[in-house]
């Protein structure tokens, strides 16, 4: 199974900054980055984060074709 590309990898393939993604996004430029590096983030922020990459590239990124790692849900 071939592994899935990071979010960095795919912010760098189309020479956006962070800061140009996070703001797309609406979100904060540290949830970017936390995203970027592999740490966890709510899923609804990977969502608006792959949103935004989607809208300002005119590619299609989902969770299905990019890696974020997503926080779970804790039991209630």
């Amino acid at each position: 199974m071939r592994e899935l590309p990071s979010l960095m990898q795919v912010r760098r393939e189309h020479d956006l900054t962070s800061r140009q993604l996070a703001d797309a996004a609406g979100i904060p430029l540290r949830v970017e980055y936390v995203a970027e590096i592999g740490g966890l983030v709510e899923e609804m922020e990977a969502g608006l984060l792959l949103e935004a990459v989607s809208n300002l590239t005119g590619k299609q990124y989902t969770l299905k074709n990019v890696q974020v790692n997503i926080k779970r849900r804790q039991a209630i």
